[in-house]
């Protein structure tokens, strides 16, 4: 009989432990939906913060989105941008979610790529539309706050990246948003690149 309750109780206490499972925590990412995603511009902030200081391109506003906006997601500008090669990407949500942050590599226009010649760099990185460095994954944040993360320019394994341009992805469930960041590791590069662009 004793054996029976304990199996009982180990079987409502499994029962209650899935009941208070978050049914958003196994939400696959949703970077297949963009493979070998295109940057056509990127906003240009200094290492103040996210002001914008001018641009470069076209940019675009993903919000792909049929889907709505949960908790009000908002993405600041990324800092600084281009990147030497740490970057910030202050957000905002103002409820409850479960949040996927991840980077994928980027192809640049072709434009860039043809015209110009920076210190020892290549911008054919061959991007492969799949994360390179998953910051968060279905991390679940409660309540109301603003809040940032940091991109080091390194993969899952602490490796440093190539140069060139990456997308930053925003997941809640099947909302997804982004901003697209250059990163660079010779400093004259970003000089030159500024001075073209600002």
């Amino acid at each position: 009989m004793k054996k029976i309750k304990v199996y009982l109780i180990l079987i409502l206490a499994f029962i209650t432990l899935q009941s208070c499972k978050n049914p958003n925590e196994n939400t696959p990412l949703l970077y297949y939906e963009y493979n070998s995603p295109q940057v056509s511009g990127i906003i240009i902030t200094s290492a103040d913060g996210p002001q914008e200081t001018g641009r470069w391109g076209t940019i675009t506003y993903p919000e792909n989105n049929e889907q709505p906006n949960p908790s009000n997601l908002f993405i600041d500008n990324p800092y600084p941008n281009p990147s030497l090669p740490t970057i910030i990407i202050p957000f905002y949500l103002s409820g409850d979610a479960v949040v996927s942050i991840y980077v994928v590599s980027a192809r640049g226009p072709a434009e860039i790529e043809n015209n110009l010649v920076f210190n020892n760099m290549s911008w054919y990185i061959k991007p492969t539309g799949k994360p390179v460095r998953v910051i968060y994954r279905n991390e679940y944040f409660s309540g109301s706050f603003s809040r940032q993360v940091i991109w080091s320019g390194v993969d899952d394994q602490s490796r440093p990246v190539p140069e060139g341009f990456y997308r930053i992805y925003f997941q809640i469930g099947d909302y997804l948003a982004w901003k697209d960041v250059l990163l660079f590791r010779d400093r004259e590069n970003i000089r030159q690149f500024i001075e073209l662009y600002k």
